[in-house]
């Protein structure tokens, strides 16, 4: 049975994994860039590319992702932000089952998973019952405050992704020769320093 040190530092695992996920899905919509290529075509892409034409709901919710990932990002708001990132995926896994292939299909339902976890995780802060001192409230002080600066971390590497590539990338396969694919690799490896840092005091 793993430990509550263990669980804590998954947990927090969880929620950059999430957080970084939707950096990308999200900025391509903020900035105005299409999520699918306009060539795709089948009632998954025809549904995305009428989504990317309604412009201001498109921007408004890649503003939503991207403040919903950055929220997770802290550790410290983490719940907030998976509270609003939760009916935005819900949304997406319904369009998903009724129109995409099971890849697509089984990666958001993780991802969904994953939120539900999440929001379970902190179930005493959300229904108010719980007091500051109590062990399952969040991470330990000190462990959120190094979890948040790996947030940083990996927000940084995501912005320096950006402006490697000249724009919002998002991984196709294996693309070497490209900078910003290092980027996964980048903010995986933030993870596991801090995990070590942790496990070593």
């Amino acid at each position: 049975m793993p430990s509550f040190e263990t669980k804590t530092r998954l947990i927090a695992l969880l929620r950059l994994a999430i957080g970084f996920g939707f950096l990308p899905a999200g900025t391509k919509k903020l900035i105005g860039q299409r999520f699918t290529d306009a060539g795709n075509t089948g009632a998954f892409h025809e549904f995305l590319h009428a989504f990317y034409d309604t412009g201001l709901l498109y921007h408004f919710v890649g503003l939503l992702q991207v403040v919903g990932a950055l929220l997770l990002l802290t550790q410290y708001f983490a719940l907030a932000g998976a509270l609003l990132l939760l009916p935005i995926v819900v949304v997406i896994a319904v369009l998903c089952i009724a129109t995409a292939g099971l890849p697509t299909i089984v990666t958001v339902l993780c991802m969904l998973g994953g939120l539900g976890i999440l929001i379970f995780w902190d179930r005493r802060a959300w229904l108010g019952v719980v007091k500051r001192n109590h062990k399952s409230y969040l991470i330990r002080n000190q462990e959120t405050k190094s979890w948040a600066v790996c947030g940083i971390v990996i927000l940084g590497i995501f912005l320096l992704s950006c402006i490697a590539h000249g724009g919002v990338y998002r991984p196709r396969g294996f693309e070497p020769t490209e900078p910003s694919f290092y980027m996964m690799p980048a903010a995986v490896l933030a993870c596991v320093v801090t995990w070590m840092q942790l496990r070593n005091r």
